[in-house]
């Protein structure tokens, strides 16, 4: 999973040293208050956000609004490493999948931790 072009896509790794920085996040403590939010390495206080059912990077705009969409609950067996990932020190392995803040009741991105910032 990387950001192009501003959208989150699920493009295989090709090796470049683009691909490598697209794909990188950070969990941070979720900008809603709860759960976790995931910042662009290569694009600071830009957050992986759902908006229209799809996935972006957009920079924060400090709205509530924009606070629930780039929070997610991790569940999983790598939801207690993400949580302690967003604080910095920690280290863990594992999948976890994460639901929607604000759209808890649509479902869940099965993944998107392993490839946000590495889990491990």
């Amino acid at each position: 999973m990387r950001h192009r072009s501003f959208e989150i896509w699920g493009d295989r790794n090709d090796g470049s040293a683009l691909f490598s920085a697209d794909a990188s996040f950070v969990p941070r403590a979720g900008l809603a208050g709860a759960g976790l939010s995931f910042e662009a390495v290569n694009f600071p206080s830009h957050y992986i956000r759902h908006q229209g059912f799809e996935l972006f990077l957009h920079p924060s705009d400090g709205s509530a609004l924009f606070a629930a969409d780039a929070s997610f609950a991790p569940s999983g067996k790598a939801a207690k490493t993400l949580s302690k990932r967003a604080h910095p020190g920690h280290k863990g392995y594992g999948k976890a999948s994460l639901t929607s803040h604000n759209f808890a009741h649509v479902g869940r991105a099965t993944g998107l931790a392993t490839a946000v910032g590495d889990v491990g």
